[in-house]
């Protein structure tokens, strides 16, 4: 009874019929016990947190970590807070995200399951990555490839790849950074993995963008963008989207500009991703300076911030943070 509502969910959530897929494995609830219930929790925070409804994928991933713990259940607890991590993260609460994970990765340890490891430790990295620190990033990277090379595991190599390439180009070694990431998108695309392969080509037109090389970025951005808008995963959507934003104001095409940060801050804010919205009304802002309009930059929600350039911080979305996804 619970093995066909819950294949119709898995269907759905391959399809991206995400509400449809919830209803399924609701419905899968009725007759499961123990671990069903906990997997069948954290494959509803999944919907939840795909289609960009955080708040009720943590919700769901903690249900899932707390009867995980009822049940005794060390791997699915372990999955189940390194998921609560990820989306304490893309929701800003960076205070609550490391104890989570590195929770994670000592129950997955107790457990012995690599793949779990490997996520974890994935994630860590990718926690330092975003707090400044790619050298201790990378540390967590290169052990969460060696896991995925150990199991034979091409997605997870092909993630992880692409995640050391951007860190590599922080530390200094652009080279070996480009490399990583044309690894990383070359396997994704042998896989079919195009999230990831989204994720490779953003990196690299980040890579051309310290080159000054603005037109093969925006080409790369737009590959990107139109493989996301595949996978509708609105959050690297709206990364991409203000991605273009700042590469057209950087060329002086402002009026461009302003249309594709208008384009990401309203999508920002149907996902409710205030860091987001900051850095768009600032782009915004910086524009309507550029354009001489000072007065309308000043009013309410005109400039979040002052910069002397466009704001494209690290986000939910960009490809080093949404690389390494759920799973």
């Amino acid at each position: 009874m619970v093995r066909y509502p819950f294949v119709k969910g898995r269907v759905s959530m391959a399809e991206g019929r995400w509400d449809e897929a919830i209803t399924h494995f609701q419905s899968a609830m009725e007759h499961a016990t123990g671990a069903e219930l906990v997997a069948l929790h954290g494959l509803i925070g999944r919907c939840h947190q795909t289609s960009g409804r955080l708040a009720q994928a943590l919700d769901s991933y903690e249900e899932s970590v707390r009867l995980a713990e009822q049940f005794k259940d060390k791997q699915g607890q372990a999955a189940a807070l390194n998921k609560v991590g990820v989306v304490l993260r893309d929701q800003g609460k960076f205070d609550q995200v490391l104890g989570r994970l590195e929770a994670a990765l000592a129950l997955a340890r107790e457990a012995g399951t690599r793949a779990e490891q490997a996520s974890a430790l994935g994630n860590i990295g990718v926690f330092h990555y975003v707090s400044g620190e790619p050298v201790k990033a990378l540390r967590y990277y290169e052990d969460a490839l060696k896991i995925h090379q150990e199991t034979g595991d091409r997605h997870g190599q092909a993630m992880v790849l692409c995640n050391i390439g951007l860190a590599s180009s922080d530390g200094g070694r652009q080279d070996q950074a480009v490399e990583y990431c044309e690894m990383s998108r070359a396997l994704a695309r042998e896989i079919g993995a195009k999230r990831i392969e989204t994720g490779a080509i953003a990196n690299l037109a980040f890579l051309c963008w310290d080159k000054t090389n603005f037109g093969k970025t925006l080409e790369y951005n737009g590959a990107a963008l139109t493989v996301t808008r595949e996978t509708d995963d609105r959050w690297v959507m709206a990364s991409y989207l203000g991605k273009i934003g700042t590469i057209h104001r950087s060329r002086g095409e402002l009026d461009e500009a302003l249309t594709f940060y208008k384009r990401a801050l309203a999508l920002e804010r149907e996902l409710g991703y205030q860091a987001g919205v900051a850095t768009e009304l600032a782009n915004i802002g910086l524009i309507l300076v550029d354009q001489g309009m000072h007065e309308q930059a000043a009013e309410p929600g005109g400039v979040a911030g002052h910069s002397a350039r466009p704001l494209r911080g690290p986000r939910p979305g960009a490809g080093p943070v949404r690389v390494i996804p759920v799973r």
